[in-house]
């Protein structure tokens, strides 16, 4: 207890030493206590944050938006308009907006809330148990599988009906309605000019007059398909599987025969042959703007007027371009996200938009709209590199070093959680190693220089000077010469 009560009076001692003012106040003030407390703040650009005991714990104001942070614990943002919130990523997520809020576990707990802006209402769903819905658009759903219930306007279907699941269920599309019993076994089939029955795997026959009709026998050796038949694309499908297949339409055929030894796709529209024999192992296409080969797993390569990828001893190096009109793109890849070189750019933007390197687990580097970044480790990112939950919830708890820059030549690093720190910008620095100096200056030619957190302090504003020891607030003050240029007189 004694203890305790001597490293709390230690802290408060400590504090009013371990900040650092700038020679103007309008510039903002910087308070470090490693790994304690770290506390920033820029009233120039509206802008305060507190880190305590390093990347654990996090608040943060820019303008109107607000994080706060207990990582791996929770990550809250709140804004204006809208904000969002983790809690022990990804097992937990929040949005919320105006007149919405939803909450939703791994995509199978979710519950939402719409105001009357939207519709009105509220929902919960406990995949693959409960569904609830209340909205006054349409009709209310309530349902607990296999019990019996109702859903609406879910999984593709305007309704589901169902009771002592798999004994009775019933679905609804439109104008056609399928009705299970024992499914999947029996089926009936009704709508508009619409039939059919299925007693599976045994015979299944359905049609609706001029716009499909199928059948099957001993599922699923036989098919005997004819689909879209009102529209220009008529689809005809015929099987006897695993032995011949063929799947046509005018604008194109696909052919197998003891899948998946061989099979052949001649695509008119697209003007190309493919031949697979068999897949994946070799295969051949070409085309007028279609080309590849491929003799799995030593190499693949294929091209069309948009695409290109290359495989070389897979999964060891991949080769993936894209250029559309909107989109150019280019990456390199080793043993899928051991290592990655991925470039970005969009059509009527000035240089490339994105610029990311990542090597796990080592580091990542990513350039994007001009502001780079540099981080060590690499442990979760290079495999979920899109992901802005990791990169709030988890990435800096192991980025052991981070360095930010741009194109005007403003850069941060920090390493160890700003155990080192140093900022620099157009005319002005400052760093630190905690809790050996730190040094400060701006472009207005003022500067600060202190030893042990205040044990020696130095301190110049223009022709100004002034000395502090030992942490006390008064010292030795002279006035200097007189700065180069200063106008002063």
């Amino acid at each position: 207890m004694f203890r305790f009560v001597l490293a709390v009076c230690l802290l408060l001692l400590l504090l009013p030493a371990g900040v650092c003012r700038a020679a103007d106040a309008g510039q903002g003030s910087i308070l470090t206590l490693w790994p304690l407390v770290d506390w920033r703040s820029s009233p120039q650009t509206d802008y305060r944050a507190l880190h305590l005991l390093g990347p654990f714990g996090k608040w943060e104001a820019k303008g109107e938006e607000r994080e706060i942070a207990l990582r791996p614990l929770f990550y809250l943002i709140t804004g204006p308009d809208d904000g969002a919130g983790d809690i022990l990523f990804p097992l937990v997520r929040t949005r919320h907006g105006r007149g919405y809020s939803t909450l939703s576990s791994l995509g199978l707990l979710v519950g939402e809330n719409r105001g009357p802006a939207l519709g009105g209402g509220d929902s919960f769903t406990l995949f693959p148990f409960l569904f609830y819905e209340k909205s006054a658009r349409r009709p209310t759903t309530v349902a607990l599988f296999p019990v019996g219930g109702r859903i609406i306007g879910h999984f593709n279907r305007d309704e589901i009906r169902f009771a002592l699941f798999p004994l009775y269920g019933q679905t609804r599309k439109g104008t056609t309605t399928v009705t299970n019993i024992l499914w999947p076994f029996f089926a009936l089939i009704d709508g508009e000019n619409e039939s059919g029955f299925k007693a599976w795997p045994l015979f299944g026959a359905s049609h609706k007059t001029g716009v499909y009709r199928k059948r099957f026998f001993l599922w699923p050796l036989v098919f005997d398909y004819d689909l879209a038949l009102n529209t220009d694309q008529p689809r005809r499908i015929r099987t006897f599987w695993p032995f011949y297949g063929v799947d046509s339409t005018p604008a194109r055929t696909s052919r197998v025969a003891l899948w998946p030894f061989f099979s052949f796709r001649d695509d008119r529209e697209k003007g190309y042959k493919k031949w697979d024999f068999p897949w994946p192992i070799w295969g051949i296409t070409r085309g007028e703007h279609n080309y590849g080969n491929r003799f799995f797993p030593f190499f693949a390569y294929d091209r069309d007027s948009e695409k290109e990828k290359l495989w070389l001893l897979w999964p060891f190096y991949r080769y993936e371009r894209l250029a559309s009109p909107v989109l150019q793109r280019r990456q390199h890849s080793v043993l899928f996200f051991l290592y990655r070189d991925r470039h970005e750019s969009y059509a009527g933007e000035d240089g490339e938009r994105l610029h990311r390197v990542t090597f796990w687990p080592l580091f990542r580097y990513q350039r994007y709209r001009g502001v780079a970044q540099f981080s060590l480790l690499a442990l979760v990112e290079p495999i979920f590199p899109e992901s802005e939950g990791v990169e709030r919830n988890w990435a800096p708890l192991w980025r052991i070093y981070v360095g930010k820059w741009d194109r005007h030549g403003n850069r941060v690093d920090s390493l160890l959680w700003n155990l080192f720190w140093l900022e620099r910008r157009p005319g002005a620095v400052a760093l630190e190693l905690f809790p050996l100096f730190s040094l400060r200056e701006s472009a207005d030619d003022a500067a600060e220089f202190s030893l042990l957190k205040g044990l020696f302090r130095y301190h110049r504003d223009g022709a100004e000077r002034k000395i502090n020891l030992f942490y006390l607030p008064w010292g030795l003050s002279w006035h200097g010469a007189e700065p180069v240029g200063t106008g002063r007189g």
